[in-house]
């Protein structure tokens, strides 16, 4: 069955602004997920522990394939890419099965 891969990238970045984050996380998907890819652009939000409401610009990545371990290694590698490269606390990936089809 295939699974479809969500990468939630950040873009408050210490050393870069926005627009930098959202190039570097579409320049690495294309890199990794050359044969097709979606990108969209959310707005993460969170309450911190002093009560100060977050709301962070977030590029999503969206990656359709096969379920394999190389799929799976993949995603680690651009994750993890994009985490060190735009100084992230983390980047959150999201799997789900999915039956799709073109028509």
């Amino acid at each position: 069955m295939a699974v479809q891969f969500s990468i939630f990238c950040g873009t408050d970045a210490p050393h870069i602004d926005a627009v930098a984050c959202e190039d570097l996380a579409r320049n690495l998907a294309a890199e990794f997920f050359s044969a097709g890819h979606s990108v969209r652009i959310e707005d993460g939000c969170w309450k911190m522990q002093t009560g100060e409401v977050v709301n962070e610009r977030t590029v999503v990545i969206t990656w359709m394939t096969e379920n394999d371990a190389l799929a799976a290694i993949k995603i680690a590698k651009m994750a993890k890419q994009y985490k060190d490269l735009a100084r992230q606390e983390a980047v959150m990936v999201v799997k789900q099965e999915v039956d799709s089809f073109f028509i």
